[in-house]
């Protein structure tokens, strides 16, 4: 089976910049996305934490700062190769209404990618 067909939730093609940092720590690193669903996020990065680990990931419009979403996440796996040194992301929204925001950003990313 490959991952593709493990995913629960369809995965997008979208690139754009992303912060991120690990729980705790107070590095913010900012990188850029591969893929995106609505369970998750590729990123790109040379400096993955491991898997598991609890991250909070920054998204939104760069021109926006009043519209950025932090979103909690969790490693869900890491990837050091010739094709993609990066991880994958399980968003955890905490709750209802930050789990429709970030699907209304999504979207919203998505249509903007799309017409440029």
């Amino acid at each position: 089976m490959t991952d593709d067909e493990k995913r629960r939730h369809e995965r997008k093609t979208l690139e754009v910049t992303v912060d991120w940092q690990e729980l705790g720590k107070e590095d913010v690193i900012w990188s850029a996305t591969g893929d995106v669903g609505p369970g998750g996020l590729k990123i790109r990065t040379l400096t993955p934490p491991e898997e598991g680990t609890r991250v909070v990931v920054v998204l939104g419009p760069a021109d926006q700062a009043e519209s950025l979403l932090r979103v909690p996440a969790r490693v869900a796996w890491v990837r050091m190769d010739d094709d993609f040194c990066g991880m994958g992301v399980a968003f955890d929204p905490s709750d209802d209404t930050e789990g429709a925001a970030l699907e209304e950003l999504l979207k919203q990313l998505l249509e903007k990618q799309k017409n440029t």
